[in-house]
């Protein structure tokens, strides 16, 4: 290929093995973190920046520089917050809050800042979504799905707000990830058998990258589903849970 990639959370899980594929198909790559950089590569350049927080001018135009002149770029939005931190019985706001800026808010000010500075109108945007339907429970769930529901309004937003760009989203089961095998952890700690199970049905990060990599660059579709049913699964639960809880949750 011979395109530039922008990807957030690049230092792991998925966005680990997007980059390092990415960088195998001769592709520039411009990885934004929060953590130190673990990928050395020529075509690769990094930017460490927390998504908590919203990102500096100076990156901004670090970042439009490498889109100068480039008729080829996908921005892709991979970013979680580490679910395994939320511990306690009670929703914690800090904490939702916290998710909400991360996969939410500071995810639109990137790309808005991206797109209002550069003036490429050939860039792609592709949003990456994994609401844990099949974890639900009453204390970091909640927080976290909001977040991502929050995400899918982005998308739709961007879908009409920016009509020149290319917009797609991915909606993703669990993955054999650090931050998910932690979450299976604590969820499953005296249960060993429903662990088992449990990581055995979820999806390889390395067999995802690919399926989305192909997705972004061959499909005219605008959303994939990682597994396809993973689709009815937010349709019949995730969405009607989340909101039968939020009438009795307080805030």
């Amino acid at each position: 290929m011979d395109k530039i990639f922008l990807i957030t959370g690049c230092n792991s899980g998925l966005g680990y093995q997007l980059t390092q594929k990415l960088l195998s198909l001769k592709n520039t790559v411009i990885g934004i973190s929060k953590t130190k950089k673990k990928i050395f590569n020529k075509q690769f350049h990094y930017i460490k920046h927390n998504l908590r927080k919203k990102i500096d001018d100076k990156s901004i135009k670090k970042i439009n520089l490498f889109f100068k002149n480039k008729n080829k770029i996908q921005i892709i939005i991979n970013a979680a917050v580490d679910i395994d931190d939320l511990k306690g019985k009670k929703l914690d706001y800090e904490k939702t809050l916290k998710q909400i800026y991360i996969n939410f808010i500071n995810q639109y000010l990137l790309i808005a800042k991206i797109l209002n500075k550069s003036k490429n109108n050939q860039i792609n945007i592709c949003l990456i979504s994994s609401v844990n339907v099949f974890l639900f429970d009453k204390v970091f769930s909640l927080g976290y799905n909001l977040s991502k529901s929050l995400q899918f309004e982005l998308y739709k937003f961007f879908l009409t707000r920016f009509k020149n760009y290319n917009v797609k989203i991915i909606f993703l089961s669990g993955m054999k990830t650090k931050m998910y095998s932690k979450t299976l952890t604590r969820k499953f700690k005296n249960n060993s058998y429903l662990y088992n199970k449990k990581i055995k049905k979820v999806l390889n990060a390395k067999s995802v990258a690919n399926e989305i990599i192909h997705f972004i660059n061959n499909s005219k579709k605008k959303a994939l589903f990682l597994p396809k049913k993973y689709k009815f699964a937010l349709i019949f639960y995730y969405f009607i849970k989340t909101f039968n809880i939020l009438k009795w949750k307080k805030f």
